[in-house]
C-alpha cells in the first residue's frame, strides 16, 4: 500500500500488481475544478485499490473530502461533502464499454502514464451539481422571495385600458 499518492500512475501496470494507494490530493491539484470553487484549499482522501477481474483491470475505492463551490445564486461559498465511491474498469477501446457491467466507469488506457490526479477529478467532476447553489437557504433566494411576495401584497389590479372604451360604449348607448 503507497502512503504517498504518485503523480503518474500506468492503470494496468498497477492493476496486475494489486496496488493500494492512500493518501491525500490537494484540492489545488484539481485545475479543471477550480472555476467552480470559491476556495482551493484543503485535501481530499483518496483510498484506490487496482486489480484485475476476469481479465478486466479495475479500480475500486473511495474519495471523501469537502469542496467549497460558488452558489450560482448569491456567489457565496457553498459547501458541498464528497463521498464519492469509485469503480472504474479500463478499457482499450471504446466498443468495449458497451459491454461493462452496469455502475462501472469506463477509463480509456492508452498504454501511457495518467495523472491519478485526473482520474480522481473525473470522478468529482461526475457528481458535482450542473447549478450549484444553496437551495432555499440562499439568502439570494430568500431576498428574491421577499421582493416577490411584498409586491404581490402591494400590487393592486392593474386598469384595464379598454375599460374607457366600455364606459363610451355605454354612454352611447344612451
Amino acid at each position: 500500500m503507497l502512503k504517498k499518492l504518485p503523480e503518474l500512475i500506468d492503470p494496468v501496470v498497477f492493476a496486475d500488481r494489486e496496488s493500494h494507494v492512500v493518501g491525500g490530493l490537494d484540492i489545488s491539484c484539481l485545475s479543471r475544478l477550480t472555476d467552480t470553487l470559491f476556495s482551493t484549499e484543503g485535501q481530499l482522501d483518496v483510498d484506490l485499490q487496482f486489480y484485475r477481474d476476469a481479465q478486466v483491470p479495475k479500480i475500486e475505492g473511495s474519495i471523501k473530502g469537502n469542496l467549497k463551490l460558488i452558489c450560482q445564486s448569491c456567489l457565496g461559498a457553498m459547501d458541498m461533502a464528497i463521498n464519492k465511491s469509485v469503480k472504474i474498469g479500463m478499457i482499450k477501446s471504446m466498443e468495449q464499454a458497451d459491454r461493462f457491467e452496469e455502475g462501472l466507469e469506463p477509463l480509456l488506457v492508452t498504454g501511457e502514464k495518467i495523472a491519478l490526479a485526473e482520474i480522481v477529478e473525473d470522478e468529482i467532476l461526475i457528481d458535482l451539481p450542473d447549478y450549484p447553489r444553496h437551495g432555499d437557504s440562499c439568502e439570494y433566494y430568500q431576498k428574491s422571495e421577499a421582493f416577490v411576495e411584498s409586491k404581490r401584497i402591494t400590487q393592486e389590479e392593474p386598469a384595464n385600458p379598454f375599460a374607457v372604451l366600455a364606459q363610451l360604449k355605454k354612454s352611447g348607448d344612451q
